[in-house]
């Protein structure tokens, strides 16, 4: 077996004591703290990068529903329904359409600024380093 990191199971050391990865937990704690560090540099920057992480999270639950729908009759996809499948009829797509269409909605409120007037110190950022690289904006 290989390990995930380079770091030759330093990481992946299980504690006698706590049977846990002690070091491994550590570590993640430390790596997490990292963003929310960045509240003393710029509070504007640090609710830029939480709307849009929270705008990626939300979009990436859509993508299987969206992709599921789209390829639902290619023949290399082999789609294994769940304990939850709703089936092919119209429960199962006015679901989908509604969950789709409900991510996209809170994705925009994610971006709106929550407070008025809108300054620089109020703006939500987030709205505009998503659009960025996906217009291809040059400033």
């Amino acid at each position: 077996m290989r390990p995930g990191l380079p770091d030759r199971g330093y990481f992946g050391h299980i504690n006698s004591w706590t049977v846990t990865p002690i070091r491994a937990v550590w570590a993640v704690t430390l790596f997490s703290i990292l963003p929310g560090l960045l509240d003393f540099a710029s509070p504007v920057a640090v609710n830029a990068i939480f709307s849009l992480t929270a705008m990626a999270f939300d979009l990436s639950y859509i993508l299987p529903i969206v992709l599921r729908r789209i390829f639902r009759n290619h023949p290399e996809v082999n789609f294994k329904p769940g304990p939850f499948y709703m089936g092919p009829g119209i429960l199962g797509w006015a679901v989908n359409i509604n969950c789709i269409l409900w991510t996209l909605f809170v994705s925009v409120i994610l971006s709106i600024p929550t407070t008025l007037p809108v300054t620089k110190d109020t703006m939500n950022y987030a709205s505009v380093s998503y659009l960025r690289p996906v217009c291809n904006i040059t400033y």
